[in-house]
């Protein structure tokens, strides 16, 4: 009897971490935060392939007093496609919404995706950690208000509270927009030629169509806001 035989299979070959693949990208990401951000270091964990900016970030006020707190930055795993996330690894401020930070995975609540400025050009870091400051200048006047105000704007802090809103901003039309949530909700799909939500009577393609197609698309697709919108418990997508 001949004897059986085992085809092993192919092992799953892993990506390299984008600093690997692009030195010259790490190379202009560390010259950033060195000019620019003298209080904070750029640092590659080898176990978990990530790269990590950590340090102190302090503002001075106009009394002359300066106050601040200890953060660490992530660069996405797809770094420079992804804007980072920032935590408050000191704990200095609650993680609620008044303070703009997601309880669930202790991160700073920088970015609404649809109102994020984050490009892969070659400043993006730069940027993206003067926003990080901005915050956490808003974040101890905060503190320090007895109300606990927040002194910049803000989306709602659940998903369908912000994407409702930047709705209404894009469609200030109010029985359209309710009719443009309802859609969100059930995922319908509208043919080319049928009449227009807005009830104009007009046909669809002549009517709203593209610019609510083009809203969705900004707002990361149809099923991404039916997810959203037929789910009870939104998750925390506000940005300061």
């Amino acid at each position: 009897m001949a004897r059986p035989s085992f085809r092993r299979s192919p092992t799953a070959s892993r990506t390299r971490p984008w600093y690997k693949r692009d030195s010259r990208r790490y190379e202009i990401e560390e010259r950033i935060v060195r000019e620019h951000f003298g209080s904070l270091t750029i640092r590659i964990d080898p176990e978990r392939e990530l790269v990590l900016i950590e340090g102190r970030i302090d503002i001075k006020f106009p009394s002359g007093e300066t106050d601040g707190t200890t953060v660490r930055v992530t660069l996405s795993r797809n770094h420079p496609k992804s804007a980072p996330t920032a935590e408050d690894t000191e704990g200095r401020f609650p993680f609620t919404p008044t303070f703009h930070q997601y309880s669930e995975s202790r991160t700073e609540c920088l970015w609404f995706q649809p109102d994020s400025s984050w490009t892969d050009c070659e400043d993006a870091l730069r940027i993206y950690l003067g926003e990080l400051v901005v915050h956490i200048e808003r974040q101890l006047i905060c503190e320090a208000d007895p109300s606990h105000k927040w002194p910049g704007p803000a989306r709602p802090h659940t998903a369908r509270g912000a994407f409702e809103e930047l709705l209404h901003e894009h469609i200030p039309n109010t029985p359209l927009g309710d009719r443009v949530i309802d859609r969100w909700t059930t995922g319908a799909r509208i043919g080319r030629n049928e009449v227009c939500l807005c009830g104009s009577g007009r046909k669809w393609k002549r009517c709203h169509r593209d610019a609510i197609e083009n809203l969705e698309q900004i707002c990361g697709g149809r099923s991404k806001l039916k997810q959203v919108f037929s789910s009870d418990l939104s998750r925390n997508t506000g940005r300061s």
